[in-house]
């Protein structure tokens, strides 16, 4: 994470410097430059070498990103951080060609077209009720044409608490669970991360649920 400044870095903080790589901070230095005096970021390196940052360029310093794991501090020559750089890209590009391999497999399955009629899905949709947003119209249509496309679906839906991403999920399993094609016993798990929540999930489902003749049981370790 990039710092904007050097008040909010503790002392004896792991950093990371762009050019050489972990230090740890020692705090501010003043130090007289050509004749006057200048703030410096003090960093201490492997082999106790010392690097000073002048404090305008806090842009080349980020946080270490784990606060627990044993750090070891690089050369001031930047040779560790070249080293310990490259061993990093070598790993994302083998994560990387194992995502590639696993979205080709992805894109040649086959998944059933789900679809149901206009006047059911705005029966259903009349049930909400909200209005909808502009965002949440469009991610609707969106997994709407995801679950008739005949493809598997992979799709994230952001949004923060109270935004409707409830009210996708529900238009989604309605798609599936009502769908005109008939596929055998469709079935649709709604994964949830607590136990209250579970609940209060099972109850808005339930209720919305309620008029399609459609099962819905939940499942927790209550």
């Amino acid at each position: 994470k990039l710092l904007q400044e050097a008040a909010t870095i503790e002392i004896d903080e792991f950093i990371v410097h762009k050019e050489h790589g972990i230090g740890q901070f020692r705090g501010i230095s003043v130090l007289e430059l050509n004749g006057k005096k200048h703030d410096f970021l003090e960093i201490i390196y492997a082999n106790n070498d010392k690097l000073f940052v002048p404090v305008e360029n806090i842009d080349l310093i980020s946080r270490y990103g784990d606060k627990d794991k044993i750090v070891t501090l690089d050369n001031l020559s930047g040779k560790t951080w070249r080293k310990r750089k490259a061993k990093v890209k070598e790993q994302i590009l083998a994560i990387a060609g194992e995502l590639i391999e696993i979205a080709g497999k992805r894109a040649l399955k086959k998944s059933p077209e789900f679809s149901n009629s206009d006047s059911l899905m705005q029966e259903f949709a009349a049930k909400f009720p909200y209005s909808e947003t502009e965002d949440q119209i469009t991610a609707i249509e969106h997994v709407t044409q995801d679950l008739k496309s005949g493809k598997v679906m992979d799709r994230l839906v952001c949004g923060d608490v109270g935004f409707g991403k409830t009210e996708i999920a529900m238009r989604a399993a309605f798609i599936i669970l009502s769908n005109e094609n008939k596929q055998k016993n469709p079935q649709i798990a709604i994964v949830i991360p607590t136990t209250l929540l579970a609940r209060q999930h099972y109850k808005n489902f339930k209720e919305r649920f309620s008029d399609f003749g459609l099962r819905i049981e939940q499942l927790s370790r209550m």
